[in-house]
């Protein structure tokens, strides 16, 4: 069964190996140590990074997290790109999958939101820009969305911490401020 992403507030979690901007960070990190972890510290959502390239991820870690910590709902974070992708994240336990608004043109976007929507997940949509804004506007008048306002513009990973307070206001659903965070 899938469970409701940000259902209630509370905190996303991430299982990440490395990034682009901070290389190696975990690399020999257990997803199911770690997601049993998160669960028992009381976490709403696990972030589970699948991308292998510039991430180190994959489907086997999102499988195993959402296995480990059912409880959980598990968003499987990646740089999706076709609409078999959402078939493939829900068959590996995914409750939630990330589409992002630059890298996807509308069309797109509101056709892969519409299959996650049928099979029960939630479209975590990430926005940095208006125009993002605008086709996260679109895509909740069709259903259910959770918007990600990234901090981190992805072209040149420059970090601004006011992005999410320009668009605090303007979203139509819940939200999730994305990046900045330096400390405890």
């Amino acid at each position: 069964p899938v469970v409701p992403f940000l259902s209630r507030t509370g905190t996303v979690l991430e299982i990440k190996r490395s990034s682009p901007s901070k290389g190696a960070i975990a690399m020999g990190l257990d997803p199911e140590r770690t997601a049993k972890l998160y669960a028992q510290a009381g976490t709403q959502g696990i972030s589970v990074l699948t991308e292998r390239n510039f991430f180190n991820g994959s489907l086997n870690d999102l499988q195993i997290a959402a296995k480990a910590a059912p409880g959980c709902s598990i968003l499987r974070k990646d740089f999706l790109l076709e609409e078999e992708e959402i078939e493939v994240s829900y068959k590996f336990g995914a409750d939630a999958v990330l589409l992002i608004a630059r890298i996807l043109n509308e069309e797109k976007l509101l056709k892969m939101a519409a299959l996650a929507r049928k099979y029960g997940m939630t479209p975590f949509i990430e926005v940095r820009t208006e125009s993002d804004a605008e086709i996260l506007r679109h895509a909740a008048l069709e259903g259910n969305v959770v918007a990600g306002v990234n901090s981190r513009d992805l072209a040149n990973f420059h970090i601004d911490p006011l992005i999410p307070a320009v668009f605090r206001r303007e979203l139509p659903c819940r939200a999730i401020f994305e990046s900045g965070v330096e400390g405890p």
